[in-house]
């Protein structure tokens, strides 16, 4: 099976692939939802550097995720392929290309999921979801890191509350982005997460609602 991302990114080649650089880029593109934690970050993206992390498959069973780098081509592409894991095969292309525009990320994964003819059966209605919804994070932190804009994705969450009831509301993710300097790193950041209750629980948000609490956050 094969997942592909692509974005447009309005910074030079270098640039965007130096993010991926970054020692703690791994950290930076685990989106807060995922219930993962990263155990040992890769030293560099060089062939045969691993990283290991820890996820719950379906949500519930730990596992521990081992990748491995294979290729290792700056600044156009790198690759890691899973030694151990919750997939049956994952091999993971990240390519940078030259775009009218600044750079194209493009994220391109060819993995087999666990269960055999099950696993391949549910995949379109729960992983490529999963995936789809991962790397459209991921993309974003990019963007925003390597042009210097703010980061902002908003989630709606539902919770328990105090007593007990259930309440829907949103999860805002932001950093406050400092303007990048002229050269080939991206800029630092910081990261500011929020909740903001409703209205009310039942009643789904409005555009307006979300505007004013991403401009409580600046």
């Amino acid at each position: 099976m094969i997942f592909v991302k692509e974005s447009v990114i309005g910074t030079p080649v270098e640039r965007v692939f130096a993010f991926h650089e970054l020692p703690d880029a791994l950290e930076r593109l685990t989106p807060t939802w995922e219930s993962a934690r990263v155990v040992r970050r890769p030293p560099s993206l060089a062939i045969g550097s691993t990283a290991v992390i820890e996820t719950r498959l379906f949500g519930f069973v730990p596992v521990r995720w081992v990748a491995r780098h294979t290729a290792y081509d700056p600044p156009r592409m790198f690759e890691d392929v899973q030694v151990s894991g919750p997939f049956k095969s994952w091999r993971h292309r990240h390519l940078v290309s030259a775009h009218a525009d600044g750079a194209t990320l493009r994220d391109e994964i060819v993995f087999e999921p666990p269960l055999g003819v099950l696993g391949r059966a549910f995949a379109p209605f729960i992983i490529t979801p999963r995936l789809q919804r991962m790397f459209d994070y991921r993309h974003q932190v990019t963007r925003a890191w390597c042009e210097g804009r703010e980061l902002v994705v908003e989630e709606q969450v539902e919770e328990t509350n105090r007593d007990g009831a259930r309440a829907r509301g949103w999860l805002i993710m932001s950093n406050s982005a400092i303007p990048p300097k002229p050269s080939s790193t991206c800029a630092p950041t910081s990261k500011k997460i929020r909740r903001r209750p409703m209205p009310h629980p039942s009643t789904p948000p409005s555009r307006s609602y979300a505007r004013r609490a991403r401009s409580q956050i600046k």
